[in-house]
């Protein structure tokens, strides 16, 4: 028979070998003690956040608060990103791993799966849909949020990292412009031989939008001052051309007949919206007097984002023009264009 004594030991070395066997953490899964001498990982929405003042980019890292990247837009695979970034001291080195299996596990496609980085260094991880999963619709990721873990086992502020990313259908994440949209137009009206500023205010009211058919319903108030050209009759090479002012003043209404919207590659170039000259009232040669604000030809191009406008930045402008005619000398027309600036307002 056991003696007491006994079984209180033999109860003792069991405790033990269980705090042993069971409680002790894989290797892998260990959490370093901060030396000063073990590296420190961050992780970043974007390339841009590493040169953020510390007390910004605090609000931003990924291993202090939840990083969510928000949206990978099918079915036109939008990729998004995010940066790993190793923070310790010189002469450490972060090892990182990225794995993609959690419940909805094995959708997406990422690079820089698996790396080393120095002191200061980092490393880019671009995120896309894989490319057997990119329908977008019913059946499709659309409204789904995945997750990819973060491994970095050797940093001194492990902890489990996740990056989470939003999948969304954008003929949904689209529907974000609809509002009242209002800001500037200025440029040159175009005279035989000189030009003459122009400008004033436009306010877009945009209530739906319907991409499959890339088709809008809108009220589009375009109001200032535009101008036409008159010359002498005898003044043949046109050196005497003066300007016309004429104040414009009207609301044009926007359907699928008269404008459309679109975006060919709007995960970089972002999305048109186009009222053509020709689509109002025809060609401004059938409208009759001109300047007529409804020959109006209107390009409002909105960020790949949909959050803002594009401004003046080349041939991705936002921009505008309009035609005018000589009411007295018919063969004597021209033009005005210049850009457009504004911010959604509500």
């Amino acid at each position: 028979m056991m003696k007491l004594s006994q079984f209180f030991l033999f109860l003792g070395v069991i405790v033990l070998l269980s705090l042993l066997s069971c409680d002790k953490p894989p290797d892998g899964d260990k959490k370093p003690e901060p030396d000063g001498h073990t590296p420190v990982v961050a992780i970043y929405a974007s390339t841009s956040m590493i040169n953020l003042p510390d007390t910004e980019r605090a609000l931003l890292n990924g291993t202090k608060n939840p990083l969510h990247l928000h949206s990978i837009l099918l079915p036109y695979n939008c990729s998004v990103s995010f940066v790993i970034v190793n923070e310790g001291p010189v002469g450490t080195l972060l090892n990182y791993s990225i794995d993609d299996i959690g419940a909805l596990g094995g959708y997406l496609d990422y690079t820089n799966g698996i790396g080393s980085l120095k002191s200061g260094g980092f490393a880019i991880v671009t995120v896309s849909v894989d490319p057997n999963f990119t329908k977008s619709g019913f059946g499709g990721l659309g409204g789904s949020t995945l997750v990819l873990n973060i491994n970095t086992p050797n940093a001194s502020n492990y902890t489990k990292n996740v990056v989470s990313v939003h999948i969304q259908d954008f003929d949904v994440e689209v529907q974000k412009l609809c509002g009242t949209w209002k800001g500037t137009w200025s440029g040159l009206s175009y005279g035989p031989k000189k030009t003459t500023p122009v400008s004033g205010t436009w306010i877009l009211n945009l209530l739906t939008i319907d991409w499959l058919n890339q088709s809008v319903t809108a009220t589009l108030t375009w109001t200032g001052t535009d101008a036409w050209w008159d010359y002498a009759g005898n003044d043949t090479d046109a050196n005497n051309s003066m300007p016309h002012y004429t104040n414009v003043n009207l609301t044009l209404v926007l359907n699928n007949l008269i404008s459309s919207i679109n975006g060919n590659r709007p995960c970089f170039d972002g999305v048109n919206l186009h009222l053509p000259h020709s689509k109002y009232f025809g060609y401004f040669e059938e409208i009759g007097y001109v300047p007529d604000p409804l020959n109006l030809d209107f390009h409002l191009n909105f960020s790949p984002d949909l959050k803002s406008i594009i401004a003046d930045a080349g041939n991705n402008s936002s921009s505008w023009s309009s035609k005018w005619k000589n009411p007295s000398f018919p063969n004597n027309f021209g033009y005005s264009s210049g850009f457009l600036n504004g911010t959604k307002s509500q």
